[in-house]
């Protein structure tokens, strides 16, 4: 239950300042499970914040999850 509330706000933080929680997110990571879960969200908004940002670079939505694995 505290992982969740505290996985939801780190959503909301991340989609409002991506670059500053990426820094911390290495911080956090205590086990193998927080990496995945930990990758899976990171994953997630970063496709929601930064895909308007890569659309307009010409890749679309594609590049956008490529460039978004090749960073983790």
């Amino acid at each position: 239950m505290i992982r969740a509330a505290r996985d939801r706000n780190v959503f909301e933080a991340t989609s409002r300042r991506l670059r500053p929680f990426h820094r911390r997110r290495t911080v956090l990571l205590k086990t193998e499970r927080d990496r995945v879960e930990c990758s899976v969200s990171s994953f997630l908004s970063s496709a929601v914040v930064a895909s308007p940002l890569i659309s307009s670079g010409g890749g679309g939505g594609g590049s956008g999850h490529t460039n978004v694995n090749v960073l983790d």
